[in-house]
């Protein structure tokens, strides 16, 4: 085949070109060929007309002339592996540059969120965000009213919240635009709405612009776009062509991996026209149109205007969700050890209370009496043992402390004997109590490690189901 003697990355572009026309006007590669194959001038021009209109569309979403031009070529060398010679005059074949203003690109976008200065940066996010979620034009932008947010319509879709505004009537074109908006855009709105109404004392009224100038007034078409035009600036050389309707041409150009150009043309408001008349629904199979299959392809295709690595409500509470149970682990292991170490500083004391007690046993008797007892010890053969001994009773051997124990008489002994029972039940009380308290800190940390992996693995097959890696 002619592709082959293409470098790889042209044989890659050739064929994706290819196949979005294809698609785009729903033709096989039979037809394709069929159509330029006959003898018949009609359908060659049926052809080339659904070439240049193509061409014409990307010429309109911001695409340089070289990349308009990448259509035709992939026609051009399709044909040419069939033996055909297919051909555009130079006048049909899009020159020169992109109309001005190009579309903008997600990590433009991202830097344009990024960059917003603190005094109105949760206006110019929100602003941002519902350009790119709505493709909406500046000018119908500035004509919102806070009451038509209020009065859309909430959509949950796979954990996420998406909102739909009642049908709106475009300015420029008197088009009806049914906007939708996604996650991304419906956070920055509230957060920002909640600001304004805390600012103003209360809740921002209906009639009130969606996007305010400060002082509350409303946005002229101008302002917005200017407003944009001088956050790009800051992007350097890849900022100067980038407008509020550069954020319009990357939600056309974005959505149509995943939609066809009917439905995109209902979301923003725009005419069907030629070809596209009779198709209304996003699939385009020329039934009558069903905004909620307009609502459900918007949803599915939310993946390619998204800017940011955002997690859904779902993960964002089980995060939360694990968070606390972290900090309840740790709160465990901190009172664990806080316990433990109370634990060691009774039995510690109490040793030390036995000693005392021994001390004050033997303080108590008299000089005569323990003189007349030594000797009694000597004459058994402890000599190394001395009056003043009894002074550090904890220096003596276990030999020596049984000696004296059993020579301090049988009230002395029975009253040891209580103290030793009393300490030895306390130290078994106090070991029963670590253990305990061990037993349920290694059930509580079990219980919360399963919770844990639980979560995780659901967190897991949930990303897995809806395509987000790690």
């Amino acid at each position: 085949m002619e592709l082959d003697s293409k470098a790889p990355e042209t044989r890659r572009q050739y064929l994706d070109h290819f196949k979005r026309f294809s698609e785009k006007e729903g033709l096989t590669s039979e037809d394709i060929y069929s159509l330029y194959s006959t003898e018949g001038p009609q359908q060659k021009h049926e052809l080339e007309a659904r070439l240049k209109r193509h061409m014409r569309a990307m010429k309109d979403s911001g695409y340089s002339a070289s990349t308009c031009r990448m259509p035709y070529k992939a026609l051009s060398s399709f044909f040419e592996a069939q033996g055909l010679n297919f051909s555009l005059k130079a006048k049909d074949r899009p020159r020169g540059q992109s109309n001005g203003q190009r579309r903008a690109k997600k990590d433009q976008i991202q830097k344009l969120y990024d960059y917003v200065s603190p005094e109105f940066r949760l206006r110019n996010r929100a602003l941002i965000t519902f350009f790119k979620d709505s493709g909406l034009r500046s000018s119908d932008a500035a004509a919102l009213n806070v009451e038509d947010y209020r009065r859309s319509r909430l959509k949950v879709h796979e954990g996420e919240k998406f909102r739909i505004f009642d049908p709106f009537e475009t300015k420029k074109t008197g088009h009806i635009a049914y906007i939708h908006i996604g996650p991304e855009a419906i956070e920055d709105l509230d957060n920002y709405l909640a600001d304004r109404a805390r600012k103003m004392g209360g809740e921002v009224p209906g009639k009130a612009p969606l996007f305010a100038i400060r002082g509350g007034e409303r946005f002229s078409n101008c302002a917005v776009s200017n407003l944009i035009f001088r956050m790009a600036k800051h992007l350097g050389d890849e900022g100067r062509k980038i407008s509020a309707h550069s954020l319009r041409k990357f939600h056309t150009t974005e959505l149509e991996s995943e939609m066809n150009s009917s439905g995109i043309a209902k979301l923003q408001g725009k005419s069907i026209s030629g070809s596209w008349a009779p198709y209304s629904l996003p699939e385009g199979d020329g039934e009558a149109f069903e905004p909620d299959k307009l609502t459900e392809a918007y949803c599915r295709a939310y993946k390619v205007l998204r800017i940011r690595d955002s997690k859904s409500q779902e993960d964002q509470e089980r995060d939360k969700e694990i968070e606390r149970l972290q900090t309840a682990l740790e709160r465990v292991k901190s009172g664990r050890d806080l316990e433990m170490d109370a634990l060691k500083a009774q039995v510690h004391d109490m040793g030390e209370k036995l000693d005392r007690s021994l001390r004050y046993r033997l303080n108590e008797v008299k000089p005569r009496d323990l003189a007349d007892r030594l000797a009694v010890i000597k004459e058994r053969g402890v000599q190394n043992v001395q009056l003043t001994s009894f002074g550090s009773f904890e220096e003596l051997s276990p030999e020596e402390r049984n000696e004296i124990i059993e020579m301090l008489g049988p009230l002395t002994r029975k009253a040891f004997d209580a103290e030793m029972e009393q300490a030895e039940a306390e130290k078994e009380q106090e070991k029963a109590s670590m253990e305990r308290l061990d037993a349920e800190s290694d059930a509580e940390m079990e219980r919360l490690k399963a919770m844990k992996e639980r979560l995780d693995a659901e967190i897991e097959r949930w990303r897995k189901e809806h395509g987000h890696e790690g």
